[in-house]
């Protein structure tokens, strides 16, 4: 090679090429033509494998992260390479110009010289370049907090307009593209996976967009991004269950974790849901409607703070959380998938700053409220046996839970009992059912009432808009069948009480009262023989109106007036009757029996997980009006501690509700047998039965 390569160039030794994009926007390919022209200009050849160009989406200011980049510095401190070029200086890519100035000077000491692909040296030792090199560095960095300011307002603006600004999905939404004035939705994302994005259109076609940063584009001028509930009914529904039961039981965000998945739910990355993501999801008001911005401090150089953007430097992306105040909500974009009442319940739930921890099995629903009334410790729950189905001597079956002494749980767990250690309190062993009887006698006795919530787990928004329709439905039967009973009581009285007859026989059936009641009104109904009637009274409402003005007083008109409102309500009530009732009874009646037959098939769908639900439901009720239950306990005389093995009995139970007096039970040696609570049975509401006019 020459001592000059055209131009007058020193490019002594081995080449290198330097490529960085920071986002797809920009163009990488116009950057590979200047450098190879850069090549042709000065008669110099870059070998392939000396091409750093594996920086794509790095930022400037991550020079110390960029991996083709450190990669190139330790080849040319390594003097693997001495002379690199880059497009231009600030895709050398520099958070400052103090870093600028570092690196040249690394460069300079290993011999190395960095040019543009305009054929500027800025390694050059002269006053000029230095001076200009600094001064590029500061402008560099301004330019990145420009842009970051400029950037910050514009997400800002468009998060209040409800535009999706990247970041996670939450569970029961995607992402849709709408056309900006006509709003309807041209095609929508949905995340199936870690960087896994199906494209789907309103007819069914789908196109897949796998990959780091692979979103479908849209036209920004005409179309728009919005998160938009999912038409998977399951996400929904789920989404929608982990609010209700968080609101309605004592459960743990872990274990709405676990019925998420569950019920193959995973977050938008595809991974298991943690307790982490259900807290982040029970706070977010995307569920009300409102897209939310600006909950994290994400920018690098901004924090929106106080209504505008705020200089806070965060190269490092530490994800710190913004005050509530600086959150910046949209109008609604959809009605809201939670009701106002399940999300108040949440919040205040989330917002209490101590709250007893929710039992870990559903089984346990007394734990963290009983104690020991001999060291005054939170008794910690024993593990329970298998379920029985033959009953025991004291009438029990199934799992039996167990509470005992946490003072001697900590003693045996960390080995002092082992050691030789002395527990200043016995095992203490009590079953729940034992406790749950006082608990029974204290709600009875104080006048207070449990009532377990009904507005679980079986509530889903598919069995909740059956009811909503089987309601409606019902209504219309019923309106309908007393205006037949009314035409059939008038007009055919001795077919109608031979219908009411045979329904008072004892193996009669409302639907074959019903049958009767619609057969006989189809062959008897005569819509023409009410039409003398509707004449007579119109032609005595036309009578009285043209009799208005001639009348003499304004008591007479009182009357009048009186008496066309009679007239016009009669006319009404015999136009109805003309209408065939008989169809509208029988399509309503069909609706409505296929209706509560969805239901019903709904709800036992739901049943297994009744059980639980009903458990936390009633743990949640129990700790809203009992703060604590002391069990207190003498010694039996006999060895031993194990589950099942009793070296004390339970002798005193004492509760401590949260307002008022605390109430103590004493208990009977022989007193043994428990009863439950309530049962997890639920029963329909009871219409009134449809029946004859009596």
């Amino acid at each position: 090679m020459s001592s000059t390569n055209g131009n007058g160039l020193l490019l002594k030794g081995i080449g290198a090429a330097y490529v960085r994009v920071s986002d797809d926007r920009q163009d990488m390919d116009r950057q590979y033509s200047a450098i190879r022209q850069f090549e042709t200009d000065h008669k110099a050849a870059i070998r392939k494998d000396h091409w750093y160009d594996a920086d794509e989406g790095w930022a400037r200011d991550e020079a110390d992260q960029r991996p083709d980049f450190q990669r190139l510095l330790r080849a040319v401190e390594s003097g693997k390479v001495q002379w690199v070029v880059v497009d231009r200086l600030d895709r050398f890519g520099t958070k400052s110009a103090k870093q600028l100035m570092h690196f040249l000077y690394r460069l300079e000491e290993a011999d190395c010289k960095l040019f543009d692909a305009s054929g500027k040296e800025w390694t050059g030792e002269d006053d000029a370049t230095e001076i200009m090199a600094l001064i590029q560095g500061k402008t560099s960095a301004k330019e990145q907090r420009s842009l970051s300011y400029r950037v910050s307002g514009g997400k800002v603006e468009k998060a209040r307009r409800g535009e999706y600004q990247g970041g996670p999905i939450p569970v029961g939404f995607d992402v849709g593209c709408y056309h900006r004035e006509t709003d309807k939705e041209l095609w929508r994302v949905v995340f199936d996976g870690f960087q896994k994005r199906l494209k789907v259109f309103p007819d069914g076609t789908t196109e897949r967009f796998d990959g780091k940063g692979n979103f479908p584009k849209f036209q920004e001028l005409t179309e728009v991004l919005r998160v938009t509930p999912s038409r998977d009914k399951n996400k929904v529904t789920s989404a929608v269950n982990v609010f209700k039961r968080f609101a309605t039981e004592s459960i743990s965000t872990t274990a709405l974790a676990h019925y998420l998945n569950d019920r193959g739910c995973r977050t938008c990355q595809g991974g298991y849901f943690q307790s982490h993501h259900v807290e982040r999801m029970l706070a977010d008001r995307i569920y009300l409607g409102y897209y939310t911005y600006n909950k994290r401090h994400c920018a690098k150089f901004h924090r929106f703070r106080d209504g505008r953007p705020v200089l806070e430097i965060n190269l490092d992306k530490k994800l710190t959380t913004n005050a509530k105040a600086d959150w910046v909500q949209s109008r609604r974009l959809f009605d809201p998938l939670v009701s106002r009442k399940v999300w108040d319940a949440v919040q205040n739930k989330l917002d209490q700053p101590k709250r007893i921890n929710a039992p870990r099995s559903a089984v346990l629903y007394l734990a963290g409220l009983v104690h020991c009334g001999n060291c005054g410790s939170r008794m910690v729950a024993g593990p329970t046996r298998k379920p029985r189905s033959k009953a025991r001597k004291d009438g029990t079956t199934g799992e039996r839970p167990e509470f005992f002494c946490g003072t001697y749980a900590h003693f045996v767990r960390t080995g002092q009992l082992r050691k030789g250690g002395k527990c200043k309190c016995a095992r203490n062993g009590v079953f729940q059912y034992e406790i749950e009887k006082y608990v029974e006698r204290w709600l009875e006795e104080s006048g207070r009432r449990l009532e377990i919530l009904t507005e679980g787990i079986e509530s889903d928004p598919n069995t909740e808009r059956l009811e909503k329709q089987e309601a409606g439905s019902w209504v219309g039967f019923a309106l309908g069948m007393e205006r037949l009973k009314i035409y059939l009581h008038r007009h055919h009285p001795a077919e109608y009480s031979a219908i009411v007859r045979d329904s008072q026989q004892e193996d009669a059936t409302d639907f074959e009262f019903i049958d009767q009641c619609i057969r006989c009104y189809r062959e008897r109904f005569d819509p023409s023989a009410i039409t003398p009637e509707i004449e007579r009274l119109d032609a005595e409402h036309t009578a009285l109106v043209n009799r208005w003005g001639d009348l003499p007083t304004p008591l007479a008109k009182d009357k009048a007036k009186e008496r066309l409102t009679q007239l016009e309500k009669q006319i009404q009530e015999f136009k109805r009757q003309q209408e065939d009732v008989g169809e509208s009874v029988a399509n309503h009646y069909a609706e409505m029996t296929d209706l509560q037959d969805a239901i019903e098939k709904a709800k036992a769908a739901m049943r297994k997980e009744a059980d639980e639900v009903s458990l936390r439901q009633r743990a949640l009720a129990l700790r809203g009006i009992i703060q604590r239950i002391e069990c207190t306990f003498i010694s039996t005389g006999q060895r031993g501690g194990g589950w099942g093995k009793k070296n004390s009995r339970l002798a005193r139970v004492t509760i401590y509700p949260v307002v008022g007096e605390s109430a103590e039970f004493p208990v009977n040696s022989g007193d043994s047998k428990g009863t439950l609570m309530y049962s997890s049975a639920h029963s329909r509401m009871k219409r009134t039965r449809v029946g004859p006019i009596r």
